[in-house]
């Protein structure tokens, strides 16, 4: 379909669905009105029943994460934020999200710059509570690199630290899930 444009009196309307190859059907995914998806799907459940997917409202004053129940197509807001400007799920529009389920502990990443710096926050990924916020500091979180679910470990990039805050000397970190401080694991200034 043709892309509105600023001044269109309609706006277009996109849909998103889950085929089911073998019996031929389709399953529309409902959000609530207003709401659109940023990213239909980019964690699957391991029994195949559910996958995750990231929403927005128009202006992205609304960010979710929506947890969708293939069979119908329901979708439950497993994490809302809402924010005076523009909510992103990177500080970087080329990086991927900052959002990662980890489907065996029943938990979920979660980037905010609620605190006015890009961090990391642990959700519930049943209730939806968020249990903790990961990383701190006045820096931004600029990518997840890895999750060792086994060990409770997340390992993130940087731009600066405490010592040397120039946000453009990216440095490797790691924190435990279960909270505590952050370790720098590259102390070196890199590009």
């Amino acid at each position: 379909p043709r892309i509105p444009l600023l001044g269109d009196a309609e706006r277009g309307i996109s849909e998103t669905a889950v085929f089911d190859v073998e019996s031929r059907e389709k399953t529309v995914i409902r959000l609530p009105e207003g709401w659109q998806f940023h990213v239909p799907a980019f964690a699957w459940s391991a029994d195949g029943e559910r996958a995750w997917g990231l929403a927005t409202t128009r202006a992205q004053q609304d960010i979710a994460l929506v947890e969708i129940d293939l069979a119908n197509g329901a979708t439950r807001f497993v994490v809302r934020e809402s924010t005076p400007v523009w909510g992103r799920f990177n500080a970087f529009v080329y990086s991927p999200p900052n959002v990662r389920i980890l489907e065996s502990s029943g938990e979920a990443l979660w980037f905010s710059e609620r605190d006015g710096w890009g961090q990391i926050y642990l959700y519930d990924l049943t209730s939806g509570e968020l249990k903790r916020k990961l990383t701190s500091g006045e820096r931004t979180v600029r990518d997840i690199i890895a999750v060792d679910e086994a060990r409770r470990r997340l390992f993130f990039t940087v731009g600066g630290t405490d010592a040397d805050p120039d946000p453009y000397h990216v440095r490797a970190y790691s924190v435990s899930l279960d909270g505590g401080a952050q370790q720098l694991l590259t102390p070196e200034p890199a590009l």
